[in-house]
């Protein structure tokens, strides 16, 4: 298994990650973890509802 991490610092929105999980999908990785920056200003509340609705259709 390969394992790879990243983190999406405060520049990049939330609403680019649709695109990353595509390609991940695509890449075959058997699984993303997403996790904000401890920095950013987007409240994680928002990051987590935009990623269970928009990202986890994509990868499950």
């Amino acid at each position: 298994m390969t394992l790879l991490g990243a983190t999406f610092l405060p520049r990049v929105p939330p609403e680019r990650l649709p695109a990353v999980a595509r390609v991940a999908d695509e890449a075959g990785l058997d699984q993303l973890w997403l996790e904000p920056a401890d920095d950013d200003p987007v409240p994680p509340e928002r990051f987590v509802r935009f990623a269970a609705h928009e990202v986890g259709p994509l990868v499950n």
